[in-house]
Formats: C-alpha cells, structure tokens, sequence
C-alpha cells in the first residue's frame, strides 16, 4: 500500500496489493464491477475517466496485515479529517483551515500516514493537529509533528497593499487582482517575528502547481519583475518625502517624526493638559481614510504613517 510523493499536495495515485484465497477471487471481481460503477456515476462531471480496474497477478505467498492491524489501517482511513475543515466568515468561498493525506505508505513495521496542516488561524490549526494526534495514540499508534509554519491572518486594511495596487494601475492601466489565497507563504515567518509587519505575497502565473507539470510564465515572470522595481523605487523615495509632513500644531502639544524598522513613526507626547482629560487628534494622510483617535490626558502615541506618504496633517482639539 502506497502513494503520494508530497505531503501538501494531494495524490495523483496510490497502489494497494490485495490478497485473496482462490475461492473469493469471483467475489472481489464482482464488488470492484460495482465499485466502477458507482464511482462512474459520482464523478460523471468531474473524472469522466475515472476506472477501477480488477487484474490478476497469480498465485503466490507473502506477508499480509493480521485482520486486527487491517482493521486499525482502514479505520484511520475512514475516519481521521482530511480536505476542508472550515470556510472563512470574512471573504466568502476563500477556505480557511484545511489538511491532506499526502503520503502513505505500508512498510514491515508499520503503515505511515504524512499530513499537511494549514490554516490562516493558528488556534485552529493547533485544534486539527491535537485531532490527529489523539486519533493516532487512541489507536496505540505515534504522533510526529515537525516542519510547522504559523497561519498568516488577512488585514482588512493593509497600506502597504492599498499603496502597490496604486502602482499596479498606474503602470498597467487596471486593477491588479487582489485575493486571499488558502497556502502556507513565508510571510506568516515574517509577521509572527515582526509585530504588526504590513507584507503582501505577490508572484507570476504558475500552472499546475507541485504537480510534474509544474510550468511558470515567462513574460508574466518579466512584469512582475518591473513591477517589484518600480515599487522598491517608490518605496526608497519615501523617507525623502516624509521628511516634509506639515504640522499643525496647538496647545503646546510635542510631535516628532522618527524611523524604526523600515518605517516612519510619529511619536506624539501630550503636555500642558491640565483640566483636560483626553485629547482627540485626526490624522490626515495623503492616499489613506481620515483617522480619529483618542489618547488620555499625559500619554505618548505612535502611529505608523505610510512610507509614500506626502504629507501629513494633524488637528488636535479637546
């Protein structure tokens, strides 16, 4: 019994040897007739050419699984998750938490089942991994986990994104599709070292992905390539700008303009309050949403402003 090559795809075919006395030789080839039958009609639209075929091998003696070990297998088969598990509640159709049995393979020892886990929810993918391990040691079996990427969560807002789609279009003359994708990216390595890192996955058209037909775009990978240039460009020429934010400033109120990984903050220290107990501010930038905050009396606050950004313009009032 085996199949699968890699443990986050799904297998493109598995083998099973089964071995049976002479006299149920009719009664396997009757039941597998069946099998086809119903898998021909179940898959009609999707695998037209689905076939289960029945072909003897001859007769011989080996090794097989004790009917305990037999019933252990198949009941693992049947019953650990595999496929999707759970659908986002934010952006519909885009799927959430998921795993497949990507490789199996029967040896003298022992049968192995290698599953890939992922989800853009760490909690929910922590909750599938416990379900396969409390499945596998229920059945006096063991539990291995190792390779483990961390989920990288969707941002409703993200400037970063809203700043590349403003290039994208400049550059192309339309809209660049944006879309949430269920796959494990590095850039959830990235955002669970990096607090509150801003990062978006871009990449060419690829077809027929950890398939042996695999293929890349060539001229899709050339404007990807001038794209990153032209972003990077845009990107590099930002601190310059930033150096040149107008500020508005009343009741002796501090603001200071400085750069921490990569980004520019402005740090507000609140002074000479007194009576007052909290101090509204609204943040104008240039290519971003109006946004009004609330800080308490004698407080200091950081505000990430966007690297592109022009110019920025502060109001307080009490």
């Amino acid at each position: 019994l085996a199949g699968g090559l890699m443990d986050n795809a799904i297998p493109r075919s598995t083998r099973a040897l089964l071995c049976v006395s002479s006299e149920e030789t009719d009664k396997l080839e009757e039941k597998l007739q069946e099998i086809d039958s119903v898998y021909k009609r179940e898959y009609a639209s999707a695998d037209p050419d689905i076939t289960v075929r029945f072909q003897k091998s001859g007769e011989r003696t080996g090794r097989v699984l004790t009917p305990r070990s037999a019933s252990l297998l198949l009941f693992l088969l049947h019953n650990a998750p595999n496929g999707v598990v759970r659908n986002s509640m934010d952006i519909p159709g885009l799927v959430q938490t998921s795993l497949n049995l990507g490789i199996l393979k029967l040896e003298e020892q022992a049968a192995t089942l290698i599953f890939s886990v992922r989800s853009s929810v760490e909690s929910e993918k922590e909750e599938l991994g416990r379900r396969l391990r409390h499945m596998t040691e229920f059945l006096g079996g063991t539990c291995v986990q190792k390779g483990d990427y961390p989920g990288w969560e969707y941002r409703q807002e993200s400037s970063l994104r809203d700043a590349m789609v403003s290039i994208y279009e400049r550059m192309y003359g339309k809209k660049p599709r944006v879309l949430a994708i269920h796959a494990g990216l590095e850039c959830g390595f990235f955002s669970g070292k990096m607090e509150d890192l801003d990062c978006v996955s871009i990449g060419p058209d690829l077809f027929g992905a950890h398939t042996p037909e695999e293929r890349l775009s060539i001229s899709s990978t050339e404007r990807v390539y001038e794209f990153i240039l032209e972003v990077l460009k845009e990107l590099r020429q930002a601190p310059e700008r930033a150096q040149s934010c107008r500020w508005r400033r009343r009741r002796g109120n501090t603001m200071s303009c400085t750069k921490m990984s990569g980004r520019t903050w402005c740090i507000f220290q609140f002074r000479n309050l007194r009576k007052m107990k909290r101090q509204r501010f609204l943040l104008r930038t240039a290519g971003c949403s109006n946004v009004l905050m609330e800080v308490p009396m004698g407080t200091r606050a950081q505000i990430s402003c966007p690297l592109w950004t022009g110019a920025v313009t502060i109001r307080c009032s009490a």
